[in-house]
């Protein structure tokens, strides 16, 4: 087989379309024909819709959407291309048309294990099956005709696992089996009338679901609720935290009860009451205490440069709820958001570490806010970074700057009256240079 620099897609449906997304992210040349069928933009808008996860999944080298053109027959389709992906439903003359205009070093990879065993030169046709969306899910399954050498399966192996798949031999398609299975199990629970369908997701989705993203069915998950292996118990929690964790910046499944649940950790666990006029502000202020959380440290055992943002962040956000941006502000379309930062770093921490922050206000004015944290070991008192921060009022809805609410803006007033007597922190205002010696 020649190396594979042109994949060609037979087939206009929207698996179609998801084939050669895949394939033009990973940098290769895709050709699309459909017989009897005009829908090259539907192809493209399907693309374009992909991109962006693709996109955040990471790109390679020359990977782009223009690199999918469109074959006006079979045959053009055929010579232009190193491999041949067929996406059509059950056609077998296709696959027979294709195999005898192809030549020689050129796979025909179908989407029907019925068309890979009963194709005109079946020695080069294999069949493959995935699970959808084809782009991101890594999941494929070989399935040989009854004629594929050994050869071409061997090299299918090197181009599809080239292109980011988890590669199976099987006898038959067991992805799709274990899907319909569990769907098939879901309808029967539902019209069984023991629970309302939206509850039977939400069931899935905060249970089996979760774990089923880092256990198997079968070996791993019986080795873990056996406590047979501590390890994988232990690789297990870290990965289902991560998964609640992405899922929460979403609100969807657990991700959105993590963030119900980390807004009452954080009113339960906080040291200080909303400021209230007439109360006496501290200075500077000390109103967020943390650990050096797992996640938050490297190979090298130490906390990262990007979690001691994460870190100020939630210092940041003591302050909002001191002074009465919560929930429910944010929830009304409002919101402060960093518009520039400077950290400094002077000490390493690690794992299990405490942390303690102080909070100084040093600037105030109806819709910019300027800060500065500065974070200490919560045993030591050792000075480990600060930063400074100016903050922009943002009206989320309209997408743009607007006034402080009143309510809020008398707390923070209240704070910058009290922070001005304050010595102004030498790291304020710093600037990074090489001074010649």
């Amino acid at each position: 087989m020649r190396e594979v620099r042109t994949v060609g897609i037979v087939g206009a449906e929207a698996v179609s379309a998801e084939w050669c997304a895949r394939f033009l992210a990973r940098g290769l040349d895709v050709v699309l024909w459909a017989p009897g069928d005009d829908r090259h933009s539907d192809v493209s808008a399907c693309v374009m819709r992909a991109w962006p996860a693709l996109s955040k999944q990471g790109l390679f080298p020359g990977a782009s959407p223009e690199r999918l053109r469109f074959a006006d027959s079979l045959e053009s389709l055929v010579e232009q291309s190193d491999l041949i992906q067929n996406t059509l439903g059950e056609d077998g003359e296709t696959d027979g048309l294709i195999s005898e205009m192809a030549g020689q070093d050129v796979i025909i990879s179908t989407c029907s294990l019925n068309r890979a065993r009963g194709a005109r030169h079946s020695e080069r046709v294999l069949s493959v099956c995935v699970e959808r969306p084809v782009y991101l899910l890594p999941v494929l399954e070989i399935i040989r005709g009854q004629e594929t050498s050994e050869e071409v399966v061997a090299q299918a192996r090197e181009f599809y696992g080239s292109v980011g798949f988890k590669l199976f031999e099987t006898q038959g398609p067991v992805t799709g089996r274990l899907s319909e299975a569990l769907r098939r199990e879901a309808r029967a629970i539902k019209d069984g009338g023991t629970v309302a369908a939206q509850d039977l997701d939400d069931l899935y989705l905060h249970g089996s679901g979760l774990l089923s993203a880092v256990l198997g069915p079968l070996e791993q998950v019986e080795s873990v609720s056996g406590d047979k292996d501590i390890e994988l118990q232990v690789i297990r929690d870290e990965c289902i935290v991560a998964v609640m964790q992405a899922l929460r910046a979403f609100k969807r499944g657990a991700g959105a009860l993590l963030q119900e649940d980390e807004s009452r950790r954080i009113q339960a666990g906080q040291a200080f009451a909303r400021w209230h006029d007439g109360d006496c502000v501290k200075a500077p202020l000390a109103l967020y205490q943390s650990t050096v959380l797992p996640e938050w440290v490297d190979y090298n055992g130490h906390m990262t440069e990007a979690a001691y943002l994460t870190a100020f962040g939630w210092a940041s956000d003591a302050l909002f709820r001191y002074v009465g941006d919560d929930e429910a502000y944010r929830e009304s379309g409002l919101s402060f958001y960093t518009v520039e930062t400077h950290i400094n770093y002077f000490q390493e921490c690690s794992t299990g570490d405490p942390l303690r922050f102080t909070t100084q206000i040093l600037g105030l004015d109806e819709k910019r806010m300027h800060i500065f944290h500065s974070m200490y070991h919560g045993h030591s008192g050792e000075l480990l970074a600060t930063t400074e921060q100016m903050l922009l009022h943002v009206d989320m809805k309209a997408a743009r700057a607007c006034p402080i609410r009143e309510d809020v803006y008398e707390a923070l007033a209240a704070v910058r009256a009290v922070h001005q007597d304050m010595e102004m922190p030498k790291q304020v205002g710093r600037q990074m240079a090489i001074k010649k010696r």
